[in-house]
């Protein structure tokens, strides 16, 4: 496993996920995953979004859901578990995982509804 944090990332030029995190007090990280069971074999690679909590912008979502907003990061979860489960059933397989991970917000002191 590899994160690079947000250095890392401006040294790789992503700064489309630099830009998201500029709301949030929380650094950004990209996380990089592989996995392998086979040798001298590509695999799958699996990336989906680590957004930890996304407000979507000011007044893009609507504010009765806003509090399921913190589930944006359940395809980055779920490439975790896919990784779990490869390792401890020590599944023949080649597999890259690549996590963008932070939050989206208007500033980083902003109210997160259902995150108490």
């Amino acid at each position: 496993m590899n994160v690079l944090d947000v250095k890392g990332m401006k040294k790789a030029g992503m700064n489309a996920l630099l830009g998201v995190a500029r709301g949030s007090h929380e650094p950004a990280k990209f996380i990089i995953l592989c996995y392998g069971g086979l040798r001298r074999r590509k695999g799958p690679w699996l990336s989906s979004e680590g957004i930890t909590f996304d407000s979507g912008g000011i007044s893009l979502k609507p504010a009765d859901s806003m509090d399921e907003m913190k589930a944006d990061m359940s395809g980055g979860a779920v490439v975790l578990g896919v990784f779990k489960a490869a390792s401890e059933l020590r599944l023949p397989v080649n597999l890259v995982g690549l996590i963008p991970a932070t939050e989206n917000l208007p500033g980083g002191g902003a109210y997160k509804p259902g995150t108490f």
